[in-house]
């Protein structure tokens, strides 16, 4: 049991890595390497989609973060 919650968080933690790489453009040695993984266990597609999922609801979040001017000392916040 303890292998296979390893395993599953090993393909989670991959398909995370894989939504970001793919979201900053794959090399086509890395499109090859996105289609061996997506292939070689039907729960990465799975994984995959959720993650997907995760970033598309958080991508509005970042795009508004782009619009904020950061704070930079603790007077700011009253100051603006």
């Amino acid at each position: 049991m303890l292998n296979d919650e390893k395993k599953s968080d090993r393909i989670d933690t991959e398909a995370a890595r894989w939504v970001l790489r793919i979201e900053s453009g794959l090399s086509v040695d890395e499109e090859k390497g996105f289609a061996v993984w997506l292939a070689s266990d039907p729960r990465h597609e799975l994984a995959l989609e959720a993650h997907e999922e995760t970033w598309a609801r958080f991508a509005p979040l970042a795009e508004e973060s782009v619009k904020w001017t950061p704070l930079t000392g603790p007077g700011d916040r009253e100051s603006k």
